[in-house]
């Protein structure tokens, strides 16, 4: 396991930087603590003042102390409460803060802490706001909205060389400071530095190895020390820094919190006496941060961490002076109990997976039948999908049927039998090349009846198809079972290897609620727009359906926003299935032209909201909002009891999930993909 991330060969033999706009308006340094460091002569050449006042946590790294202090600075440490939070009471009774002039407050490993108390404290006492974020990876929600400056240090976070942002909440209080940082800061070559670094990560990604670290079991701190970093960030890190976009910031907290889970999940079986610090909802997560505070022998805790052969260390050290004085024991029992897991995105999943304990294989007397595309075994697997927890488009009949017809999958369904009764059912899809099957697919299955539903059914199932039907084949599966820590590890440990983590996120809404249920658990933005758009005139049609129409708008959209979407053969197939499981809802203005269009698909007692699309005129509407809510109804009217809602997914499509989840739908996902031959 290495400490840090490090970035792809590419970017660091040639980094390339793009005019990415994420990282507009933004400035570079080396370090945060240079950051502060720029921050503090900019308001001292401002306003005409030496002597600078700073109050800062005292759980603050010393090391980043030292690049800002100097004899002019007079720091000021506050103590924290248990909760990292700033002990506000002490602040108020000791008058030497009244005469602060910059107050840094700190989001301690990516958790979102209450800034607004500090925001209030600065502005009655006229001082600069600095909202710390170095252990964030970006803006988001409430965090890095309230400092005067933000600080980010993408270094700490994308294993880069150096690097640091600033970034300015604009006021006319902030802003003439801000433009003196802006002059002060550069890009430097740093050659020297850089080749040493290229060579390190190099043979860093070659034999994955790390430096060794010691963990220390007392508080640690660290004596005074020169400043080490200059301003300037190294031209490398600059260019990658500047060609990622927030799209990949997104995939990099994402596979952190999955860390995180899992790195959770590992650690409570070595004791369970361990507590946790971080929120498993934090966006993107630091360290995995515990405490040692519960447990009796803490260094054979550790020890038994360590063997697994997981990296344990400790942060920060601190500055000497905290060693002392009652206002300091929280911060003293943090340094003494806390302990840092690395869970970086270039750790793999599946690795963390190995350090749990094996589970024990279960079986159950199961058999496969193969069957073929008589109307009994047809109305016999429909029967199996609507005792289902949940069925899906993809192990629905007719959608194989029409993924066969527009794409040349072959189809194999089988019935899964236990004491001489159907259970489940799965769908397998078989790719050919010159007519010879060359790999198989399961998307969504196998599905069973609710009360047979979970991983172990699954495993057994799709192992028992692959040697019978499919030996030497690659088989990618997308379980039916959603995302769990223990699922996952099923997985792993089963001998499946990840292709694709993300999963595929959705959520449901229950019809089986009074309508009156159903609208007042849309979130009140979300209400007010389907109120206005009540409101506007228009009316919902689902009868006289123009397919033709809906293709020509949809692939219209695909082409102007660039996205994949539908295949436009699959959705004329489906159309023309016998079945028709596809339910259109549309609406029409005064000149009789479709500008918003909803298209669901039926599956037994649930439906998928499979399209969506409008124009200008039907998003100004809130076309949108009228659409969903009412098809959901007329739904829940033709005897659907759950919809999905068809893909929740922030990282590609977060306009989309944020509008689905107006509904405040239950939350679930799938695993992703995995591969075995």
């Amino acid at each position: 396991m290495l400490v840090s991330p490090i970035p792809s060969v590419n970017r660091i033999l040639f980094p390339k930087s793009k005019n990415n706009l994420y990282w507009k308006n933004c400035v570079f340094t080396s370090r945060s603590g240079v950051s502060v460091r720029l921050i503090i002569d900019a308001y001292r050449e401002v306003l005409k003042k030496d002597k600078i006042n700073v109050s800062i946590p005292s759980y603050f790294c010393a090391e980043t102390e030292a690049e800002f202090s100097d004899s002019n600075v007079n720091i000021l440490r506050y103590p924290l409460l248990d909760d990292f939070e700033p002990d506000w009471k002490y602040i108020k009774e000791n008058n030497q803060f009244k005469e602060n002039d910059i107050f840094v407050f700190v989001h301690f490993f990516g958790e979102y802490h209450d800034i607004n108390r500090a925001r209030t404290f600065c502005d009655n006492n006229n001082c600069i706001l600095i909202e710390d974020c170095a252990h964030v990876l970006y803006k988001y929600g409430k965090m890095a909205q309230k400092g005067d400056f933000v600080l980010f240090s993408p270094h700490k976070l994308l294993g880069l060389m150096d690097g640091a942002v600033i970034l300015c909440n604009n006021s006319e209080k902030n802003e003439r400071i801000y433009k003196v940082v802006q002059q002060k800061s550069y890009v430097s070559k740093k050659t020297f530095e850089t080749v040493k670094w290229r060579l390190k990560k190099i043979v860093q990604k070659i034999i994955r190895r790390s430096r060794k670290t010691n963990y220390c079991y007392q508080e640690h701190y660290l004596e005074t020390r020169d400043r080490t970093s200059n301003i300037a960030i190294s031209t490398i890190s600059y260019n990658i820094i500047k060609s990622i976009d927030e799209e990949e910031l997104k995939k990099i907290a994402y596979r952190r919190r999955e860390n995180l889970k899992l790195m959770n999940y590992v650690i409570k079986e070595v004791c369970p006496d361990i507590c946790e610090i971080i929120s498993e909802e934090n966006e993107s997560p630091f360290f995995a941060v515990y405490s040692l505070e519960k447990v009796e022998n803490k260094e054979a805790v550790i020890s038994q961490i360590k063997g697994k052969g997981i990296e344990v260390l400790f942060w920060p050290s601190l500055s000497p002076i905290v060693a002392n004085g009652d206002q300091f024991e929280t911060t003293r029992k943090y340094s003494k109990n806390l302990f840092m897991i690395p869970i970086h995105q270039d750790i793999k999943m599946e690795d963390i997976a190995k350090y749990a304990k094996k589970d024990k294989k279960s079986s159950n007397s199961m058999m496969v039948k193969k069957i073929g595309c008589e109307q009994e075994e047809r109305k016999k697997w429909n029967d199996i999908l609507a005792q289902s927890e949940l069925s899906n488009i993809t192990q629905d009949w007719g959608y194989a049927e029409a993924k066969s017809k527009a794409e040349g999958w072959g189809v194999d369904r089988f019935f899964i039998c236990k004491d001489q009764n159907v259970i489940g059912v799965v769908q397998i899809l078989r790719k050919k090349v010159l007519g010879v099957t060359v790999a198989v697919r399961i998307n969504k299955g196998p599905v069973f009846v609710k009360e047979e539903n979970q991983l172990e059914n699954e495993l057994q199932i799709v192992d028992m198809v692959r040697k019978r039907y499919y030996k030497l084949l690659p088989i990618v599966w997308d379980p039916y079972s959603t995302m769990s820590n223990s699922n996952f590890i099923k997985m792993i440990q089963n001998g499946w290897k990840v292709i694709d983590i993300y999963g595929f996120p959705s959520g449901t809404v229950d019809l089986l609620k009074a309508e009156n249920e159903i609208r007042a658990a849309l979130n009140s933005k979300w209400r007010n727009q389907l109120k206005m758009a009540e409101k506007s005139g228009y009316s919902i049609e689902k009868e006289e359906i123009d397919f033709e129409k809906f293709i020509q708008c949809y692939r219209k959209e695909q082409e102007d926003k660039k996205f994949e979407g539908v295949n436009e053969r699959l959705l004329r197939e489906i159309n023309e299935l016998s079945s028709q499981p596809l339910r259109f809802f549309y609406v029409k203005n005064k000149l009789g032209e479709v500008i918003a269009f909803d298209i669901f698909y039926r599956h037994e007692k649930a439906a998928t909201y499979y399209i969506g699309w409008n124009n200008e005129e039907g998003r100004k509407a809130c076309l949108n909002n009228l659409l969903l809510y009412h098809a959901a109804i007329e739904l829940k009217k033709e005897g659907v009891e759950i919809l999905d809602l068809g893909g929740i997914e922030y990282i590609h499509t977060e306009s989309i999930a944020k509008f689905k989840d107006g509904m405040n739908p239950k939350h679930f996902r799938q695993m992703g993909e995995f591969v075995k031959i």
